[in-house]
Order: C-alpha cells, then sequence, then structure tokens
C-alpha cells in the first residue's frame, strides 16, 4: 500500500520525469572511438582478439606514472605452463607487450 501512494505522489512523479529528461540530455556528451590497434601493440595471438579467459592487475611497475597492465592467463584445470601471461607496460597511454624484456 506504501509504495502505491508514493509512486501516485506528484513530487515524485516529477522528480523521475526530470531524471529521465537529464539522462536523455545527456546522451550526447560522450563518444567512443575504437582505438584498440593505436593503444594495444603485442603480437596477434594476444590482442584483441584472444579470447582466453584471463585475470588482470595493474600498477605503475615502473614508477613512470602510467598505470601499467598484467595478463594472467588461466590454465585450464591444473596444468601448468601452458598459455603465456602477459606483461603491457602504459608507455604514454599506449599499452605495448613487454613481457620478453622484463617478465
Amino acid at each position: 500500500m506504501y509504495q502505491r501512494t508514493l509512486l501516485r505522489s506528484p513530487a515524485v512523479a516529477a522528480i523521475g520525469c526530470a531524471a529521465g529528461l537529464s539522462a536523455i540530455s545527456m546522451a550526447d556528451w560522450i563518444h567512443f572511438v575504437d582505438q584498440t590497434d593505436q593503444r594495444l601493440i603485442t603480437d596477434a595471438p594476444f590482442g584483441a582478439e584472444d579470447f582466453q579467459e584471463r585475470d588482470y592487475a595493474w600498477a605503475d611497475l615502473n614508477n613512470n606514472g602510467w598505470v601499467d597492465l598484467v595478463a594472467m592467463r588461466k590454465q585450464p584445470g591444473t596444468s601448468p605452463g601452458l598459455r603465456t601471461n602477459r606483461l603491457f607496460m602504459n608507455e604514454q597511454g599506449v599499452l605495448v607487450d613487454r613481457t620478453a624484456e622484463y617478465a
């Protein structure tokens, strides 16, 4: 019974309409552009087309002020060593695969 009276309240209806209108008017404030090819530098099997399950960890590993990324590729079952983990160093906003150099 409480919900029915609350939903029929003119104040609640006005707030709901205002929130809905503001969400519609703000829909154009952001635009996404796919820059994967320019922002992720790695061999093809380890890039955006790699759909293997993985976990991620991030930190500034080289203390340059950019957040770096470690991608741990999960092993099926308990067989270790089948999939190589990846170290992506953030170099001026571009994730570069530095696994061979540092990991």
